[in-house]
């Protein structure tokens, strides 16, 4: 993935490799040599071109017929009157109706793209992906009561909320997959859950704007770290740049530190188990 993001004029700091084994008991990134405060200050340790991100202005453009044709399917499977039957109001409900949600709208993208294989165009960071969710809706029974034990009394009476998630997770997967499945070459309610589990866990931004990051999306989490930011490659490529900081300020790294980001602001506790699969320090 280094070599993809630096072909296409993005950054990966020469310190920086991947760890299957970082402090964290995860996967993440690590550096094998020093970083100084002034090459902390000077640039980012990470910095990846925007024409490599999934987005939801990606996604719209890319499957915008397809998701015509289905909502057409749809109206003639239904028979809904054509629109200069409906009053203002009616129109504005039926308009609501068929907009799509971004975070469907991203995951859908994402289970097409991965169908393609090595023929899509993000193929070297989809292939990186894991099979598994790191979800707490998706976690293995054993896994989830380990999970909520360790939380303690913080996590009492979130075992039927977790379950009532994973069973409208699995629902919305099987609507998605027959409302678009058809335009999207049959993709399956299991693609769906799986690409979705990867946009809840791994997006950034909020509203309509969502994005998948790669390479920074390796990164960990820890509280005060670094945020994506806007940023000018040396090649002239417009970036979201990851920068080595705490609390906004530039920070030096030694050999084998972990690099990480922060993922999780203004998010509760089960929501952050729901959809990252663990619970921040900051927030137990």
């Amino acid at each position: 993935m280094r070599e993809w993001v630096e072909a296409a004029g993005g950054m990966v700091h020469p310190a920086l490799r991947l760890s299957l084994a970082t402090p964290h008991g995860c996967r993440g990134i690590i550096t094998d040599e020093a970083i100084s405060f002034e090459a902390a200050q000077q640039q980012p340790v990470v910095a990846v071109p925007e024409r490599l991100l999934l987005t939801t202005e990606v996604a719209a453009q890319q499957l915008g017929p397809a998701l015509a044709e289905a909502r057409a399917r749809r109206q003639r499977q239904q028979g809904s009157a054509p629109w200069w039957a409906l009053g203002r109001a009616q129109q504005a409900q039926q308009a609501q109706r068929e907009r799509i949600d971004p975070t469907l709208l991203l995951m859908l993208l994402l289970a097409t793209e991965r169908r393609k294989g090595p023929d899509s165009f993000w193929w070297p960071y989809i292939a990186a992906l894991p099979e598994g969710l790191p979800c707490g809706w998706a976690l293995p029974p054993a896994e989830l009561a380990a999970t909520l034990a360790g939380l303690g009394s913080l996590a009492d009476g979130w075992q039927p909320k977790i379950a009532a998630a994973a069973a409208a997770v699995q629902q919305r997967c099987e609507a998605a997959a027959a409302a678009y499945g058809p335009e999207l070459g049959g993709v399956t309610a299991a693609e769906v859950r799986w690409a979705l589990g990867h946009v809840v866990s791994r997006c950034f931004g909020s509203g309509d704007e969502l994005a998948l990051l790669p390479f920074i999306d390796l990164m960990n989490h820890q509280q005060h770290a670094d945020t994506p930011q806007q940023y000018v490659a040396a090649s002239g490529q417009p970036c979201a740049a990851i920068y080595n900081r705490h609390k906004g300020e530039p920070r030096a790294a030694a050999a084998g530190d972990e690099l990480v980001i922060s993922y999780s602001a203004g998010t509760s506790a089960l929501n952050m188990l729901l959809n990252f699969g663990f619970v921040a320090e900051e927030l137990r």
